[in-house]
């Protein structure tokens, strides 16, 4: 009965570190505002808004080099992510 006991304390010990080095890496990341070099030749602006639940949701809105239909493009990142992840794809869609 006493290796239950032990293999519990395990995953308890495994969660809690993974959590913790997860919570640090996080505050080391830089903030997006950091990155402005990335967008150097974009038409862009920071925005900003509150979801129902009042939290504030920040990013960019990148104005299309040619968009004769006045079309509005979307683009998210995972969880815990950063838009630095998909700026390439980002530039992608402003360009084209």
């Amino acid at each position: 009965m006493w290796y239950i006991l032990i293999i519990v304390l395990f995953l308890l010990a495994s969660y809690l570190i993974a959590r913790a080095l997860l919570l640090n890496d996080l505050f080391k990341r830089k903030k997006p505002s950091d990155h402005r070099e990335l967008l150097d030749g974009y038409d862009y602006r920071d925005i900003e808004f509150k979801n129902k639940q009042g939290k504030t949701l920040r990013g960019r809105f990148i104005k299309a080099k040619e968009n004769p239909d006045n079309k509005t493009l979307l683009v998210l990142h995972e969880r815990l992510g950063s838009r630095l992840t998909i700026i390439d794809q980002i530039k992608f869609f402003v360009d084209n």
